[in-house]
């Protein structure tokens, strides 16, 4: 249900860029490649005319007027299922792509469109069998194929969903969709040049998709090539100066070259452009921290409390909150959101260590021992964290 040329308007759900990471979702999953479709009929261009200035009360009396004419067009079903979809109503949709695929059971778009509604319903496994069916009524659906990787990635199946992006792209080469998603099961397999590759084929094909050219930027900034993640941010933001995610990067950049006082107002930008967001939040206020000046350490305190009402259960922001305050000197304000920390399972051999040396520097000494005894039995010693436990544990022992 891709339709990006004859159907755009009719779609219940945008392409999102990936990053790194990625939830699948119903709305991200159902998608076809116009190439793919056959032409729209003619009985359908009031149909789409409609859809496309947003009439779908519309667009669905067209339809079931088409289907009281036509009583077995697949399509008009299918559409009105795409429509049913498009308003939050799942149950009503999976029932006309159901009747569709009873008329017609021999198209895959349909049985992408029923596995989107069981994602939608939080049916993982039923969506798994609705596009493994699409995949095999056509060996040739792309949306089938990347339907299925993207559930395999999610798994943790990373050969599998590899493999399923080869056969999609195999069969479109250009699908832009199907390159942005391998590039980021490349950047999570550690193939930063095939991410890459990937990246620089959808520029290629539309230098236009600003999203890729951002993730292309963030791959830089992970290799800590900063001269070309900061050239790629500022393309982007050239052709994009409201994309959020290509201002945050650049802030990133900047604050990693050094230059916090210049990273702070494009950070700031970020925040102004997706105020929800935690992270973005947080990285404002250690670039405002580290760049000084009146008031400086009020204004980063006040980002964090934001952050943290922002998203209460972002750990990131909550670790962050204590090194803030121990950095400060502060660290009786900085125990509670260590604690938090290991609470919430992030990074809780570090936030162990912070805490433990600040119970030392708050004159728990036991507290801090009892801590350092626990570290030197979990940390290996391998971990880049040992020296730092047996040093800190040597101190206690001593006294």
């Amino acid at each position: 249900m891709r339709g990006r040329k004859r159907w755009k308007g009719i779609l219940p759900w945008a392409a999102a860029g990936a990053v790194c990471v990625m939830a699948v979702s119903g709305a991200a999953q159902s998608k076809r490649t116009a190439e793919t479709m056959q032409p729209t009929p003619a009985l359908y261009k009031d149909v789409e005319a409609q859809i496309n200035r947003s009439d779908y009360a519309g667009a669905r009396k067209a339809l079931l007027a088409i289907l009281k004419r036509h009583p077995g067009e697949w399509r008009a079903m299918n559409l009105l299922g795409n429509l049913a979809l498009l308003q939050d109503r799942p149950d009503e949709a999976a029932d006309w792509y159901q009747r569709a695929v009873a008329v017609d059971p021999a198209q895959a778009e349909v049985y992408n469109n029923l596995g989107a509604v069981a994602l939608r319903r939080g049916e993982p496994v039923r969506a798994f069998e609705w596009f493994t069916l699409a995949v095999k009524t056509d060996p040739k659906s792309v949306e089938g194929l990347v339907n299925l990787a993207l559930l395999h990635q999610n798994n943790g199946r990373m050969k599998e969903a590899a493999e399923l992006l080869d056969r999609a792209l195999e069969v479109q080469p250009n699908d832009l969709e199907a390159l942005h998603r391998r590039a980021a099961l490349r950047r999570g397999l550690n193939d930063p040049a095939g991410a890459e590759a990937d990246y620089r084929r959808m520029l290629e094909i539309d230098p236009a998709a600003h999203s890729a050219r951002a993730d292309l930027a963030f791959l830089y900034l992970e290799q800590h090539r900063l001269d070309e993640a900061e050239q790629a941010f500022r393309e982007t933001l050239r052709a994009a100066p409201d994309l959020a995610r290509a201002c945050y990067g650049l802030g990133l950049t900047l604050k990693q070259k050094g230059a916090a006082a210049e990273a702070a107002p494009v950070l700031d930008r970020a925040v102004k452009l997706d105020p929800k967001n935690a992270d973005y939040r947080v990285d404002l206020a250690f670039a405002v921290a580290l760049a000084g000046g009146a008031n400086a350490a009020e204004r980063a305190e006040q980002e964090l409390a934001a952050a943290r009402k922002a998203a209460p259960k972002n750990m990131r922001a909550i670790f962050l909150s204590g090194v803030f305050y121990d950095d400060l000197g502060r660290p009786k304000e900085a125990i509670p959101y260590y604690e938090q920390a290991v609470a919430g399972g992030y990074r809780v051999n570090q936030a162990r260590l912070y805490l433990a040396e600040c119970h030392l520097k708050s004159g728990q000494r036991d507290k801090a021992l009892a801590l350092a005894r626990q570290l030197k039995e979990s940390v290996s010693v391998r971990d880049p964290l040992r020296p730092a436990v047996d040093a800190l544990a040597a101190r206690l022992e001593e006294k």
